[in-house]
């Protein structure tokens, strides 16, 4: 019996350590974290165009072209 309740002790003030730890490393990186609008609003990359007057596409410079996604 007291083997046992030694096991729920020990598991007990486990856990509370656990909580500890995961409160502390939440308070540490919190701060430096970006807020969730900061996330939304990625400006998207899109290649340069160069257009003529008239609107016509003459060349394309960059290499990355996205898209959002819905998920």
């Amino acid at each position: 019996m007291k083997i046992c309740v030694l096991g729920v002790a020990g598991a007990t003030m486990g856990l509370i350590t656990l909580a500890m730890l995961i409160a502390g490393a939440y308070f540490y990186l919190a701060p430096g974290l970006p807020s969730v609008e900061d996330i939304r609003e990625v400006p998207l990359e899109i290649p340069l165009q160069a257009n003529t007057r008239d609107g016509r596409m003459i060349g394309e410079v960059g290499e990355r072209f996205r898209t959002p996604v819905d998920l």
